[in-house]
């Protein structure tokens, strides 16, 4: 529920900043062109954040279910298989007897 208004309090705000800075982009073209991408990234990488966290929260209510929850534990277990595997690269450190080979 809060999520939801906060969402539409963002997407008011950030609609009256992307007008503003368009406005100023008619006059000055090259000064405003990195500032508006920049803005517009910003812009969307919260709006992906908070639609994740309001489907998060209506499939927690419906069925019980953290998705957040879930995909914390797999990126934690990708993070511990990455680091073993990485341990593994490490241990190579005869590299120069592969010159050998050629």
């Amino acid at each position: 529920m809060f999520i939801n208004i906060y969402y539409n309090f963002l997407a008011f705000q950030n609609n009256i900043i992307m007008n503003i800075l368009l406005l100023i982009n008619l006059f000055l073209p090259k000064q405003m062109k990195n500032n508006l991408i920049y803005y517009k990234k910003k812009g969307d990488d919260y709006y992906k954040y908070l639609l994740l966290l309001s489907i998060n929260d209506e499939i927690e209510d419906k069925y019980h279910i953290n998705i957040l929850q879930i995909g914390m534990n797999l990126y934690d277990k990708y993070k511990k298989y990455i680091k073993d595997d990485l341990s593994d690269i490490d241990d190579l450190s005869d590299i120069d007897d592969l010159s050998d080979y050629e």
